[in-house]
């Protein structure tokens, strides 16, 4: 999985240790570019100390990421564990914990594209997937296993099985490897490169007369990834990952720019509704001129329900909703988060 990171331009060439409190996530927003067809001069190198030139990488497609603090987001619940959350401009929203000893990933709620599907639902992983244990330094390495989960009904993907499960064991062998010099188009940093040599499986189950059956399975696939870390100014993540197969690179993430902003850098709209809790209808006060939609998503982050934002006070009928916690969320017309409130169904 591809983070991002605050960085200037750093001259010398040297081993580096990324340590816990050099890292601060929230508040920083980034522009992240993906070379979707690396060329000939972006190559892996060596092991131990290693020049990297990447200038050549290329702004095939891009997306911007925000941090946050966990609770700030809408479905933070559906994580509880997680203290730090970022937004995706394309919809997905990522949930991770920082502490002393690591940076660790629970999952994602959004918007997935599975096989010709296009699904909105959650994707968790247990336990959680490591970003970056600390201290972080070269020859560090470490093995995991983590089992990420999506479960969707079968109407979503249109089988007449109650339910389908599709399960993903991720197999990761992690070694930092080599430090040296980088070079992309931002900027020249001192790096610490992890290799990931990562063997998924994919198995799928479907749920019939209350019963898990398999239902599809396949040999393992193996991907091998580098990641460039680096630091500056109290924020650490990597600058490129290289995504290769059998000794090339196939695709490359790379931080385009970035702005390192405070603990709050977004001003999310509060959300005026009433009554809440409801039974019937729910009032929603909104700024005047605002072009958008608003969406109700339940406790699962499926949503349930959504209208297109015409005038300052939006009307929603939740009668055939069931009673329990919603999430409401305000997008402007471009799609971006701009403000969301928890609400209550009671009857």
């Amino acid at each position: 999985m591809f983070f991002i990171a605050a960085l200037f331009p750093i001259a010398a060439q040297s081993q580096i240790t990324i340590q816990a409190d050099e890292i601060e996530m929230v508040g920083f927003t980034a522009i992240n570019s993906r070379d979707t067809t690396p060329d000939s001069t972006i190559v892996i190198g060596g092991a131990g100390q290693q020049i990297w030139d990447y200038s050549g990488l290329s702004n095939d497609e891009q997306s911007t990421l925000k941090f946050f603090e966990a609770a700030e987001l809408p479905y933070a619940n559906v994580f509880p564990d997680a203290n730090v959350g970022a937004e995706i401009d394309t919809g997905i929203y990522i949930f991770f914990q920082q502490n002393s000893e690591h940076i660790v990933t629970f999952g994602t709620f959004g918007n997935f594209e599975y096989g010709p599907f296009n699904l909105t639902t959650t994707f968790k992983y247990t336990p959680p997937l490591t970003s970056i244990r600390f201290p972080m330094q070269f020859e560090d390495a470490f093995t995991e296993t983590a089992v990420s989960t999506i479960q969707v009904p079968g109407t979503a993907i249109g089988i007449t099985s109650d339910s389908v499960r599709a399960v993903t064991t991720n197999r990761r062998f992690v070694h930092v490897d080599a430090y040296g010099q980088l070079t992309t188009p931002l900027g020249t940093f001192d790096a610490l490169r992890s290799k990931e040599i990562e063997v998924t499986t994919d198995t799928i189950y479907v749920l019939t007369n209350g019963f898990w059956f398999p239902a599809q399975g396949g040999p393992p696939d193996t991907l091998t990834l580098y990641s460039f870390w680096s630091k500056q100014s109290g924020l650490g993540f990597p600058v490129v990952q290289l995504t290769t197969k059998n000794n090339v690179v196939k695709d490359a993430g790379w931080l385009n720019s970035f702005v390192s902003g405070t603990k709050n850098p977004a001003q999310l709209l509060r959300l005026g509704l009433s009554p809440n809790p409801t039974s019937n209808f729910l009032n929603v006060e909104l700024p005047e001129g605002l072009q958008g939609s608003l969406a109700v998503h339940d406790m699962n982050g499926k949503q349930v329900q959504a209208v297109a934002v015409v005038a300052s006070q939006e009307q929603l009928d939740v009668q055939r909703l069931s009673t329990g916690s919603y999430v409401l969320v305000l997008k402007d017309k471009q799609g971006r988060l701009i403000g969301f409130e928890r609400f209550e169904i009671v009857r």
